[in-house]
């Protein structure tokens, strides 16, 4: 039998640890990475009132397609005239998508309807319950499971049957929150 000289053994053992190191190092930045988008994610009653809903007839500024939520910006007549830019937090891009709400349609300075509750700060952010699209199609933007009013997944835990979310003005489901006359300041 070959004897392996001391100092290729030494070397062989440094490997080995190294690679472990590395092994560990790759785990704890994939952990890290998961758990950002995590924290992004709350729960309905974390930041919005439900008991102050609001109505939003704006002209959309900006949406953007993220994950956990989309984000869809309008601007918002004031009964003063002056103009107020608002953000309406929606789900997911593939959830919307799922629902018929797709990147294709809505564009930039088209007019759209957010039917939602107002952040409980006091900033200009609604949770998105109802977005009617300027064809007049109704999407459900709530985030399923946020504990919001109409959450379907909610409603199924406590043995409540719940309708789908509305397509129609006609039919505006257990969605749809109650909205004031005027848009909000």
């Amino acid at each position: 039998m070959i004897k392996t000289p001391i100092a290729l053994r030494s070397l062989d053992r440094v490997a080995r640890s190294h690679s472990r190191m590395s092994t560990l190092l790759i785990a704890i930045l994939v952990a890290a990475s998961t758990a950002a988008p995590a924290q992004a994610h709350h729960s309905f009653a974390a930041m919005y009132d439900g008991t102050k809903p609001v109505r939003l007839v704006g002209t959309l500024s900006k949406i953007e397609w993220t994950n956990p939520h989309s984000y869809i910006y309008v601007v918002v007549k004031n009964p003063d005239g002056t103009s107020t830019e608002w953000a309406g937090e929606a789900a997911g891009p593939g959830a919307l998508s799922r629902r018929g709400f797709k990147k294709g349609s809505i564009k930039i300075g088209d007019t759209i309807i957010i039917d939602g509750f107002l952040a409980k700060s006091g900033a200009k952010i609604v949770d998105a319950r109802r977005v009617t699209l300027p064809n007049g199609q109704i999407v459900n933007g709530g985030t399923a499971g946020d504990g919001g009013p109409g959450d379907p997944i909610e409603a199924a835990a406590a043995g409540a049957s719940t309708p789908p979310p509305a397509t129609d003005a006609a039919n505006p489901g257990p969605s749809a929150p109650p909205a004031p006359a005027a848009n909000p300041q």
